[in-house]
């Protein structure tokens, strides 16, 4: 498994959010089980203006999914069954789907089929960005 290790910010895409996205790095999973997860909504809109000034997303979403975000978010990640493991400093877009199951050619959201985003990141850098105002994350708040 590979682990994402830059120290500097990354802007993550990914298509679920969970407790195993903690790194099994024993002194990294002691350092963030002090520290909690701030999740919250966000649009498309604030996504889309969000990640125009940063070109370079980390992708860990499944294959099959990869056409319908590129179209939604007017992006071009590429799908990813690697596993990501949350850092500090990281910005993490969860993009949910709901509806049938999807082909890898899908591009378009089928009827009835919705998405939902939401950010994750930990609450340290969440209130370091509310602080400072300027960043990536800021833009999504």
């Amino acid at each position: 498994m590979k682990e994402n290790t830059q120290a500097t910010s990354n802007v993550v895409i990914a298509n679920q959010f969970s407790d195993s996205m903690i790194s099994p790095d024993v002194n990294t999973r002691k350092k963030l089980d002090s520290t909690a997860i701030t999740l919250f909504p966000v649009n498309r809109e604030k996504i889309q203006t969000a990640l125009a000034d940063n070109g370079n997303v980390m992708s860990f979403v499944r294959p099959a999914f990869t056409g319908i975000l590129n179209t939604d978010l007017n992006l071009n990640v590429e799908g990813s069954r690697e596993k990501y493991f949350l850092k500090d400093n990281d910005v993490v877009i969860v993009a949910r789907y709901d509806g049938p199951r999807l082909s890898p050619e899908t591009k378009d959201l089928p009827e009835g089929a919705t998405l939902t985003y939401r950010v994750a990141t930990t609450t340290k850098t969440f209130n370091k960005a509310k602080k400072d105002g300027n960043t990536l994350l800021a833009k999504l708040m």
